[in-house]
């Protein structure tokens, strides 16, 4: 499947994305027309650094484009998802940085096999700590301005992202640094498992299963 060429993607992001980041000349197209050359769009590299932003192992983040910055792309994948979460990732990555943007890509406690064992509010937290990480290491607030020329962060969600997206928003500490949000194929894949009559059925056996120890 061309995840690129889907009809909602192509309606859905080019919208939200250059709302959000440009009002002028914030061309998603673009993004688009750099991953339909000969190149598969994961076979481009992005440049950046690795930064540990917490104590936990997984608590890491990789950063590419503009360092340090204060125009900030967090992009938050879906289920097991890690670094480079989706095929268009790399091309997003370097139209940020062509307009001033950097993008971060964290690891959170429920990244890759973590799902299941941690919860939105622990990824919250850990939102907050890369958040707290960035404002000290790049000196967000030590401008001097009261505020005018504070940082701009936005989170790019992406399926069980989206969840972490709107959690945070409503629950994180350290909310008043996002500007904005992106919820791409906001979806719940616990609810949907919850739909399918055959995961109902092993729930069901399993259910019994634990009662009859």
């Amino acid at each position: 499947v061309d995840f690129l060429n889907l009809p909602l993607v192509r309606k859905s992001l080019p919208l939200l994305i250059s709302h959000l980041i440009s009002a002028q000349a914030f061309s998603f197209a673009s993004i688009l027309s750099m991953s339909t050359t000969k190149s598969e769009p994961w076979e481009r590299e992005i440049c950046g650094k690795l930064y540990k932003y917490g104590p936990g192992g997984p608590n890491a983040a990789f950063v590419s484009g503009p360092i340090p910055s204060r125009n900030i792309a967090i992009h938050i994948g879906g289920l097991t998802d890690g670094l480079l979460p989706l095929p268009y990732t790399t091309a997003l990555a370097a139209m940020l940085e062509k307009k001033g943007w950097t993008l971060v890509q964290p690891l959170l406690s429920s990244s890759h096999l973590g799902y299941g064992l941690s919860s939105l509010q622990k990824d919250s937290e850990e939102i907050d700590m890369l958040l707290r990480f960035l404002a000290r290491k790049w000196g967000w607030d030590d401008s001097g301005d009261g505020g005018l020329n504070r940082a701009k962060v936005i989170i790019v969600g992406h399926s069980t992202g989206c969840q972490d997206a709107i959690w945070h928003s409503t629950h994180g500490k350290e909310r008043s640094r996002i500007s904005g949000l992106v919820l791409q194929g906001p979806v719940s894949d616990r609810e949907h498992a919850e739909t399918v009559p055959v995961a109902v059925e092993m729930l069901a056996v399993a259910r019994q299963l634990l009662a009859t120890k």
